[in-house]
């Protein structure tokens, strides 16, 4: 499974080495996956079954995607059904609905998967005043429905925050 997402950082291409790595030398099997640096959900998708997962990332708009794809799937669906018919053509108006509108809302969610996608290499940037403002790329194709209802059932279960890395760590405890 691939993310739904290009994020910088992003470990999906690296998530079996992660995990063989992370397994060596260990006395017994993890049972906490915890992931201070989120992003796309790379690595988390790479994951060995059954742990429960605690994950956390510093941008808001980035843990309400997620956390509308995991408790709001349906409304999401349905909107992106309706952002599947907008070009690339619009790329500049839904950018600046995206940075007018605060950071919840399902159609929030959508349009940052749509700007994700249609946006210059899938960056992610945000100016001073913290508008996102990567230019129009050559646009990639949005994810399909199965895609999103298979992203989503992976998230069933996980607990999304939006913490630093300080905070997520200092939360893991012993071992």
């Amino acid at each position: 499974m691939t993310p739904l997402l290009k994020w910088p950082g992003g470990k999906a291409r690296l998530s079996g080495v992660i995990w063989e790595l992370l397994q060596t030398g260990l006395s017994a099997p993890p049972t906490l996956y915890l992931e201070p640096f989120f992003g796309g959900g790379g690595a988390f998708l790479g994951r060995p079954e059954g742990l429960r997962s605690v994950v956390s990332d510093t941008n808001e708009r980035l843990v309400h995607f997620h956390t509308t794809v995991q408790l709001q799937l349906e409304p999401f669906l349905e909107v992106l059904d309706v952002y599947r018919e907008i070009g690339r053509g619009d790329y500049a108006r839904i950018r600046t609905d995206f940075n007018r509108a605060g950071a919840t809302g399902v159609e929030q969610a959508v349009r940052l998967l749509w700007l994700n996608k249609m946006g210059y290499n899938g960056l992610y940037r945000e100016n001073r005043r913290g508008d996102y403002n990567v230019p129009v790329g050559t646009g990639s194709a949005l994810p399909t429905e199965a895609a999103v209802r298979a992203y989503a059932q992976q998230l069933q279960g996980t607990t999304i925050l939006a913490l630093p890395f300080s905070a997520i760590l200092a939360s893991a405890g012993p071992g």
